[in-house]
């Protein structure tokens, strides 16, 4: 009987993942289509090229697409951690610390006068 409910909770928990991680997909394959626009526009006006970067100290065998694919990455990899940073400063469930019991709630009932 605990094994069953314990396995309800569970599904009932991951209900949803599949989409979750297919919008999770699509968003980061945006992410890197506009890093490569970027790079590519950084390229163009001669900001940065692969000879600037060969230049500074990198391998001459590392081929130019290699430097473009991990310029697009690291581009990616900000864009990923300013969506994470907005939505734990603008989310309040972002905000939250999970793990640790307490009496007190998040939400609190309004017809609770205990903590007013």
């Amino acid at each position: 009987m605990q094994l069953d409910k314990h396995r309800r909770q569970e599904l009932a928990r991951r209900r949803g993942s599949t989409w979750r991680t297919i919008l999770q997909l699509v968003w980061l394959g945006l992410n890197f289509v506009a890093a490569y626009f970027v790079v590519e526009w950084v390229y163009a006006q001669g900001y940065l090229t692969p000879a600037m970067l060969y230049r500074a100290g990198v391998p001459a065998s590392v081929p130019g697409w290699v430097i473009q694919g991990a310029l697009m990455l690291v581009l990616v990899l900000v864009m990923q951690f300013f969506v994470v940073l907005g939505f734990l400063i603008a989310n309040p469930s972002g905000r939250r610390r999970t793990g640790r019991p307490t009496f007190g709630t998040w939400n609190q009932e309004l017809d609770d006068d205990r903590h007013g």
